[in-house]
C-alpha cells in the first residue's frame, strides 16, 4: 500500500508539469473547449497505461542482469529524469499553439504518447531510478500510483482549459512549464542521494 501511495504522490510531481503532452492538451482545452480538452487529456491517459505497462516489463527484464550493470542502469536513468527536467526549463511552449487544430484529439494524443520517446524514455528512467526497480509487484503497484495520479490530472487539465479559454497567457504557462522541469530535476537528484 505504501508503495502505491508513493507512486501516487510521485506521479502527480511527474504528471503536473507541464511538458509537451500536458501543453498539447492545454492547447486543445483553450481552443476548441473542455470536452475536447477532457477527451485529449484522456487520450493521454490511455497513451500512458500503454508505455507505462511496457516499460514495467522492460525494467523487470533488466532486473535479472548482474547487480552491477543494473545499478548503472539505474544511475543513467537518473541522469535521464534530470536531463528531461532541464529539458522543460528551457523549452517552449510549442506544443501547446500545435495542438490547437488537432482533429479528435483524444485518438491522436493517445497515439503521440504510445509513440513518443520522450514519453517512455521518461517511465523507464523513472522506474529504474526506483530503489525497488528490481521487485515487479513493487513496480507495479508504484506503476498502478503514477496511472491514477495521470487520470485524475490530464482530463482535468484539458477541461481546465476549456474553462478559462484565452484568459491564460503564454508567460504564466512557460513559469509553470519550467517549475515542473526544476521538480523533475530535484526528484532525480533526491533519489540518486537516496542510493548512495
Amino acid at each position: 500500500m505504501t508503495t502505491l501511495l508513493l507512486g501516487l504522490l510521485l506521479g502527480f510531481v511527474t504528471v503536473v508539469p507541464l511538458g509537451p503532452m500536458s501543453l498539447s492538451i492545454i492547447g486543445v482545452g483553450l481552443t476548441q473547449g473542455r470536452t475536447a480538452g477532457s477527451q485529449a487529456g484522456l487520450g493521454v491517459v490511455g497513451g500512458d497505461a500503454i508505455t507505462a505497462s511496457a516499460a514495467v516489463a522492460l525494467v523487470g527484464l533488466g532486473a535479472r542482469l548482474p547487480a552491477g550493470a543494473f545499478a548503472f542502469l539505474r544511475y543513467c536513468s537518473l541522469a535521464v529524469l534530470a536531463a528531461f527536467g532541464v529539458a522543460m526549463i528551457i523549452g517552449s511552449n510549442r506544443f501547446q499553439a500545435a495542438a490547437g487544430g488537432l482533429r479528435r484529439p483524444g485518438r491522436v494524443l493517445m497515439a503521440a504518447t504510445v509513440l513518443s520517446p520522450l514519453t517512455f524514455g521518461s517511465w523507464i528512467a523513472m522506474f529504474m531510478a526506483m530503489p525497488f526497480a528490481q521487485s515487479p509487484s513493487r513496480l507495479g503497484l508504484f506503476a498502478t500510483g503514477v496511472m491514477l495520479s495521470s487520470l485524475c490530472w490530464h482530463p482535468l487539465l484539458g477541461a481546465g482549459a476549456g474553462l478559462v479559454g484565452t484568459r491564460v497567457n503564454e508567460g504564466a504557462l512557460t513559469v509553470v512549464a519550467r517549475l515542473g522541469g526544476l521538480a523533475l530535476v530535484a526528484l532525480a537528484l533526491a533519489l540518486a542521494l537516496s542510493q548512495v
